[in-house]
């Protein structure tokens, strides 16, 4: 016996996104929070794409990594990164 299904409407299905919790290990946030202090040019509290341009260019980054790696960080979708988001 087959079973019959009533098609879903497509409206009807939720899109979720998995929650994702980052975790920064101790001995690793001590050395993002020297580099950010070294990065943050204008004293602000925040980077800005500027200002870790060339942190991203240093480490050979290719084009479209940066552009990702900052989508992922910006989580408030401002122009700025706090000293957690960098790290």
């Amino acid at each position: 016996p087959q079973q019959h299904r009533e098609p879903v409407p497509k409206h009807s299905l939720k899109q979720t996104q998995p929650t994702v919790n980052w975790v920064v290990l101790v001995a690793d946030t001590m050395r993002f929070d020297k580099i950010f202090l070294k990065t943050d040019l204008d004293l602000d509290g925040c980077v800005s794409g500027q200002e870790v341009k060339e942190i991203f260019m240093h480490l050979g980054l290719t084009q479209n990594l940066p552009a990702h790696i900052w989508a992922l960080a910006n989580t408030r979708q401002v122009k700025k990164l706090s000293k957690d988001q960098f790290a």
